[in-house]
This record gives structure tokens, C-alpha cells and sequence, in this order.
């Protein structure tokens, strides 16, 4: 599927873009996931009542977080193409439900004129139960399947993340990547995101 070879997020090398949470415990969103189909498109809810009503949820919040108020959704599907990078100036937490491969790049590498050049990410494989923080410089996008079946993921943020913006922004420097609350972000043409007007600064897609 990719050109790189896939590493592990319990690898040093991932220590890069972030880290393992070593006191979570899957069981209950493990539990929960069980009623979400996998689609064969992407499907992704930002915010989950029933994800963040439960026990465990508490535990980012005062943990990971540091009592600031998360949102609790989930991303799952089929996906195979990283067409579009990503960053947030809050940590993402993602949950591996089952494995999923993550296409990772370092913020730092974004040009002065905001293109990316996608040869420099690499691709780490999360273990079913494995829970990862993202680093803030991080870039990253949806998940991607490690093999035919799907994946299935959670992804905790701060409250409000990834909702539509309610003010007027520039179009200046950093401003043009603003593309949703708390997510700065460069899209190749060819994307879905740049049907909806995102900054394009992606010249090659990784499949």
C-alpha cells in the first residue's frame, strides 16, 4: 500500500510525534465500537454522547488534558490515501479499535509558502487497544486500514474541535490554513477538501 516501511507506534522512532498512554484501558469504547459498522467509506463523528458518558472518559479529561473539557467521537472505515495534512494547537488523542496506519509529518516542514512535501511523512501501524497522543506539531489525517476489513479508531480532542468556524478569517499566512475550529489544514487538489475551499499545498498524494 505504501512506499515507506511501516514502523510501530511503540517504537522509539515514534517518540517524534508524540506518545503511548500506558494507563488506558480500552474495554469500554472496545465494547461501544461493537454496535458501529464499518462502512466502506469514511465515517466520522466528532462528538459521541454515549462515548462520553463513559467511565473512562474522565480519565482524559483530568489525565491527558489537564481538566480542560474534550469532545469523544470516532473515525472508521476504509481509507488507503493520505490526500490532505492536518494540525491542531491542542493535542488528538486517537484510540486504535482495531490496527490502523497513521501517516505522520512534523509540522516544522511546512514551506514559508505553506506547501508540504508528503515524501517526508512516515507511516506507523497502531495496535488494536493502543492509545496515542499527537503531538501538537504532528501533522496527520484520517487513519488509513492496515487491511482489507477497515479500521475503527477514537479520537479525543479539546470541546469544539473540528466545528465550523463563526467568524471571518484572512487569507494571509498561517490564517489560510484555518479550515475548521483548532484545525489548520493543507489539502492536495485533487481532495474532497478542496472542493470545500481548503488551502491546496499538497503536490503528491500518498496511496
Amino acid at each position: 500500500m505504501f512506499d515507506q516501511r511501516i514502523k510501530s507506534a511503540l517504537d522509539e522512532a515514534f517518540l517524534e510525534y508524540g506518545r503511548v498512554l500506558e494507563d488506558f484501558n480500552p474495554v469500554e469504547f472496545e465494547k461501544f465500537m461493537k454496535t458501529i459498522p464499518i462502512q466502506e467509506g469514511i465515517d466520522y463523528v466528532a462528538s459521541c454522547k454515549e462515548l462520553e458518558a463513559l467511565e473512562m472518559a474522565k480519565y482524559f479529561e483530568v489525565e491527558v488534558f489537564g481538566e480542560m473539557p474534550v469532545q469523544i467521537g470516532y473515525v472508521c472505515g476504509h481509507n488507503s490515501t493520505l490526500d490532505a495534512v492536518e494540525y491542531h494547537k491542542s493535542p488528538e488523542v486517537l484510540i486504535a479499535i482495531t490496527d490502523l496506519l497513521l501517516i505522520l509529518g512534523k509540522k516544522h516542514d511546512i514551506g514559508n509558502d505553506y506547501t508540504y512535501d508528503t515524501s517526508l511523512m512516515e507511516v506507523f501501524i497502531v495496535p488494536a487497544g493502543i492509545a496515542v497522543e499527537l503531538a501538537t506539531t504532528t501533522l496527520h489525517y484520517c487513519p488509513c486500514n492496515s487491511d482489507h476489513k477497515g479500521f475503527q479508531s477514537i479520537a479525543v480532542m479539546t470541546l469544539g474541535s473540528n466545528t465550523e468556524l463563526e467568524q471571518e478569517h484572512s487569507k494571509e499566512g498561517e490564517d489560510q490554513l484555518l479550515f475548521a475550529v483548532n484545525k489548520w489544514l493543507i489539502a492536495h487538489p485533487e481532495s474532497e477538501m478542496a472542493k470545500q475551499g481548503a488551502f491546496l499545498g499538497i503536490k503528491k498524494k500518498i496511496t
